[in-house]
């Protein structure tokens, strides 16, 4: 008796694919093709950087793992290197995806992220 397929839902795009897993395959192919975040100008001066703003803040060491840190305007690695000319803010991690996904990213007409502006 043959078996039954199996459905999932990706968490990435929400659409319903066969396979087991937590991506659909389209997903998967965007996750493998992101550049490391070193590469992306997110290296040991950025965690420097990111130190002094939660200092300043007043966030204590031990909540550290709890913040990111945004940028304003939104960071481009093409425009400045060094994180030096925009407003950084330290945000609740839950905060900064909510604010970078309704601020900073592009969809098309079905919600679906193309791309950042």
């Amino acid at each position: 008796m043959p078996s039954r397929a199996h459905y999932s839902i990706c968490n990435r795009c929400r659409t319903t694919f066969v396979g087991t897993g937590t991506l659909c395959p389209s997903c998967k192919g965007i996750q493998q093709s992101r550049p490391s975040p070193s590469s992306r100008g997110y290296d040991g001066r950025w965690r420097k950087i990111r130190a002094r703003v939660l200092e300043a803040a007043g966030i204590p060491k031990e909540a550290w793992h709890l913040y990111a840190v945004d940028h304003n305007p939104p960071y481009d690695q093409a425009v400045d290197p060094d994180h030096t000319h925009y407003e950084l803010v330290p945000r609740l991690i839950a905060e900064h995806n909510r604010k970078t996904a309704r601020e900073d990213v592009k969809r098309d007409a079905s919600g679906r992220i193309r791309g950042r502006k």
